[in-house]
């Protein structure tokens, strides 16, 4: 029986599920797990302020919190770098690896955690195996299926000096997604929402200007932020059938104790665009004040590195055995020449010799027919 895409998303996330259940009970230390947590963080794509995050896995350890982003559908081509991957349909989605940055970005900023405390890891089950290629945000992996089976332990295993309080944090996080609330239909129109507003800036503009956790301070009143709001329109005045139109207007327009005079910035083809390209937002990174993450050394780093280094040694022993092999050959082929001139050279003696013995009859010869010849004269 065919599953639905819905249905093959819970069945990858159960997979993965139980693989990490597996690991922690054979670990010496304390761990808590929770799925599908949904909770909401400010953004300029929110109608109302804000819009969702949903982290299909976070495994909390003594030492580190883990994010996974499980995706039980296979791409046909995709780029670590680039927003957009294709399935094998041809269908457009939103890179994984994005998705999960984001969620520990929002993560991060509303439980107040460094972000070094906190490992993301991209599963992608129908994909037989991943690039070998480095994620372009740090402390970040990309597993395949047989990755989650060989290599996991080493990430959950990984223990540092600095240690987590695992039921306060965990605790944290409950109390979070208990205050907010978020149903899985709310989270979902939310994102479907984001993405038709992505899609219509990529559209306009041909790139993507705001990222889902900035913020863009209204510079009008100055106390108001802007956020993306959408009307219907009917796109002819002949016709009946409606569009609807992106734009970003003020959370603070209409209040009667703030004058705010600011005016509705579209994107839209029709439109003038230029003043929604001059947008500048807050990024999730100023208003938490943070500086370059530092990369964290797990176990599995650590196997990796030793693993790179043991290959590049077998590569420089083959290469040095095949050098050897070749030097050999030279020098059996050296002294077989050397043999061969040795022999040469004891032939060349041997019949210098004779030739010296044949002169020394020759010179005898003619001493015997010399006198023979004075001898008849």
């Amino acid at each position: 029986m065919s599953l639905d895409a819905k249905e093959k998303g819970a069945f990858g996330e159960d997979v993965v599920l139980s693989e990490i259940n597996s690991v922690i009970s054979s670990l010496e230390f304390n761990c808590k797990v929770i799925q599908n947590a949904r909770f909401p963080f400010e953004s300029v794509y929110g109608e109302r302020g804000y819009i969702t995050a949903e982290t299909d896995i976070a495994v909390f350890t003594p030492y580190l919190i883990f994010l996974f982003e499980v995706k039980n559908e296979k791409y046909m081509e995709f780029d670590y770098k680039e927003p957009l991957w294709c399935l094998m349909n041809g269908e457009l989605v939103s890179n994984p690896i994005e998705q999960n940055h984001t969620h520990k970005e929002v993560f991060c900023s509303e439980l107040r955690i460094p972000r070094e405390n906190v490992i993301t890891v991209e599963v992608l089950l129908e994909n037989g195996c991943v690039p070998n290629m480095n994620s372009p945000y740090p402390n970040d992996y990309v597993f395949s299926l047989d990755d989650i089976k060989n290599k996991l332990v080493y990430l959950l295993a990984t223990t540092s000096d600095s240690m987590i309080d695992v039921n306060y944090t965990f605790q944290q996080f409950v109390d979070l997604l208990q205050k907010t609330s978020i149903s899985e239909e709310e989270h979902i129109n939310c994102l479907k929402r984001t993405e038709k507003i992505e899609t219509r800036i990529r559209n306009v503009i041909g790139y993507i200007n705001l990222h889902r956790t900035d913020v863009v301070p209204c510079t009008s009143c100055g106390v108001g932020k802007l956020y993306f709001k959408d009307k219907n329109y009917l796109s002819t005045y002949d016709s009946k059938r409606e569009s609807k139109h992106y734009f970003l207007g003020c959370s603070s327009y209409g209040k009667d104790n703030i004058n705010c005079r600011a005016g509705l910035i579209y994107v839209d083809a029709y439109k003038d665009s230029s003043l929604f390209k001059e947008i500048k937002p807050d990024s999730i990174e100023n208003r938490n004040n943070w500086g370059k993450e530092k990369v964290i050394k797990t176990i599995l780093d650590e196997i990796e590195t030793l693993t790179s280094a043991n290959r590049e040694l077998n590569e420089q022993l083959k290469m040095l055995t095949n050098e050897n092999r070749k030097l050999r050959g030279d020098l059996e082929e050296s002294k077989r020449k050397n043999d061969s001139q040795v022999t040469q050279i004891m032939q060349l003696t041997k019949e210098k010799k004779q030739l010296d013995i044949s002169k020394e009859k020759l010179e005898h010869f003619k001493r015997v027919f010399g006198k023979i010849y004075i001898f008849k004269e």
